[in-house]
C-alpha cells in the first residue's frame, strides 16, 4: 500500500452486510489488481465492509471495532489512531483472496438444491 490517500472511507448510508444482513461500521474502497486468464494485470478498486459480526475474530478488524467501541466516534483527537488501525485492516483485507475450490463446491451444492 502506498498510503491512506488511496483509501476512500464511508460511514453513513451504508448497505447492510451482504453475508449476515447486519449494519456495518464502515465501508472502504481501495486500489486492487489481479491477473486475468491471459496473465495480464488488471487494475481496479475493491470495496470491503467492516461488519462487526462477519469480521469477528480477525485481529485487525477486532482492533478497529474496539476503537469504535471505546472512542464512539472519529474526531481530530483520535484521527491518527484510526488511520493506523484502518490501514492495518485494509492491508489484511487486501491480501484476502477467493478460495475457488470452496466457491466451486458451494456452487455445486446450490445446483443440487443443498445450499
Amino acid at each position: 500500500m502506498t498510503g491512506l490517500e488511496e483509501i476512500d472511507v464511508q460511514v453513513d448510508g451504508l448497505p447492510a452486510c451482504g453475508v449476515c444482513g447486519q449494519p456495518p461500521m464502515l465501508r472502504v474502497s481501495f486500489p486492487s489488481s489481479w491477473n486475468n486468464a491471459r496473465g495480464q494485470e488488471v487494475s481496479g478498486r475493491r470495496e470491503a465492509l467492516l461488519c462487526p459480526r462477519c469480521e469477528r475474530g480477525a485481529p485487525s478488524a477486532e482492533n478497529l471495532l474496539a476503537f469504535f467501541a471505546v472512542d464512539g466516534q472519529l474526531d481530530m483527537a483520535n484521527a491518527e489512531v484510526f488511520s493506523e488501525l484502518l490501514g492495518v485492516w485494509v492491508e489484511d483485507v487486501r491480501k484476502r483472496r477467493v478460495d475457488t475450490a470452496e466457491l466451486a463446491a458451494q456452487e455445486e451444492q446450490f445446483r443440487r438444491g443443498e445450499l
